[in-house]
């Protein structure tokens, strides 16, 4: 009885150390890289898993997006290629109008509206002009 007394106090005293020497690290080093615990860990796994599991499907999406937008001639035809594919905001409508284009990163230091941005984008995605660029 006394030796399994003599264990669990033992056992106490390892857990408690363990748990000050971890408060004490975090006062002392506060922005010291953090360890993961075998949750965040799996969290992780499960989050690249979903990543390369989505990622084809998006790129999918994407690419019968552009293939439909190239075909378009007028601002009304544009309109119905996004209507049927469900993109409503005007800033991905514009997203999506200059990544079939070919920008990489647009200029974003005007102080535009999103209407205004997407007729803009519209207007140059239809001159044509991008596709004797690339």
């Amino acid at each position: 009885m006394i030796l399994l007394l003599f264990y669990i106090s033992i056992f106490i005293v390892i857990v408690l150390a363990g748990l000050l020497s971890e408060w004490i690290s975090f006062v002392l080093w506060p922005n010291r890289k953090k360890r993961f615990s075998m949750l965040e860990v799996r969290v992780k796994i499960l989050e690249r898993r979903l990543e390369n599991f989505i990622s084809p499907i998006v790129k999918a999406f994407k690419s019968s997006l552009f293939e439909s937008l190239e075909a378009c001639s007028t601002t009304e035809e544009i309109n119905e290629v996004f209507g049927k594919y469900g993109v409503e905001s005007f800033e991905k409508r514009s997203e999506y109008l200059m990544n079939c284009m070919g920008v990489e990163e647009p200029d974003t230091t005007a102080s535009i509206s999103p209407e205004e941005d997407y007729a803009f984008t519209c207007a140059a995605f239809l001159s044509g002009v991008w596709r004797t660029l690339a």
